[in-house]
C-alpha cells in the first residue's frame, strides 16, 4: 500500500501507466521470490487489469477508493478465480467467497481438523473421535463446523478428503491418528 501512495503522489491519476509502475516496484521489492509471493505478484497484476476492464466507468477518486480499501483489508484473494492456474492452494478463511469445480481437503484427523484448539483439545472421546455434543462444547463445536461448511462449499462439483492413520508429533515421535469427527456427519462418505 505504501508503494502505491507514493506512486499516486507523483501522479495523482489512476493510469495504466502508474498500475505498471507499481507493479514493477513490487516485483523489484520481491527479492528472494517465494512461491507465495510469486501468486501475490500474480494476483496484483490481475487486480490492476481488473481495474481497467470491470472498473473503467469508475471516476477516479472511485478506483483510489476501491485500490486503498483492497490493499487495506488484504483483498486480493477475491481475484484469485481469474489466475490461470490448474491448482490453487489456500487456506478455508482465504477460500471464503471463492470456488472452484474440485476442491481437496487434507488432514481430515483427529487434532487438525477440527483443530486442537479448537475442539480436539476439550473433547472427552480423543480414542474413538465420537461426534458427541454437549454443553461444554456446543459453541466450540458450531464455530469448527461453520469452518468445515465453508471449505465444504467451496466446490461447485466435488469435495475430496484425505487423512493419515499416523502422524509424527513436535517431539519426533510417531503417533496414530484418528479420523476426524467431522467425517461422521450425517451425508459425508469417506
Amino acid at each position: 500500500m505504501f508503494e502505491f501512495i507514493e506512486l499516486l503522489r507523483t501522479k495523482n491519476h489512476i493510469t495504466k501507466k502508474l498500475a505498471s509502475d507499481h507493479l514493477v516496484k513490487m516485483r523489484e521489492l520481491d527479492e528472494s521470490p517465494t512461491a507465495l509471493s510469486t501468486a501475490l505478484l500474480d494476483l496484483l497484476e490481475i487486480f490492476w487489469k481488473k481495474i481497467f476492464s470491470d472498473f473503467s466507468s469508475f471516476s477516479n477518486e472511485d478506483k483510489i477508493v476501491l485500490i486503498k480499501d483492497t490493499f487495506e483489508n488484504n483483498g486480493l484473494k477475491q481475484y484469485v478465480e481469474f489466475v490461470a492456474s490448474n491448482i490453487v492452494i489456500s487456506t478455508v478463511h482465504g477460500a471464503k467467497g471463492l470456488e472452484w469445480d474440485y476442491v481437496i481437503l487434507p488432514d481430515l484427523e483427529q487434532d487438525s481438523f477440527p483443530n486442537w484448539v479448537g475442539m480436539c483439545g476439550n473433547c472427552d472421546y480423543k480414542r474413538t473421535c465420537e461426534l458427541q455434543i454437549s454443553a461444554e462444547n456446543e459453541v466450540k463445536f458450531l464455530e469448527e463446523l461453520s469452518v468445515f461448511y465453508v471449505a465444504v462449499t467451496r466446490s461447485r462439483k466435488q469435495v475430496f478428503f484425505t487423512a493419515s492413520n499416523h502422524s509424527v508429533d513436535n517431539q519426533g515421535r510417531k503417533r496414530t491418528k484418528n479420523l476426524s469427527c467431522f467425517l461422521s456427519i450425517a451425508g459425508i462418505e469417506y
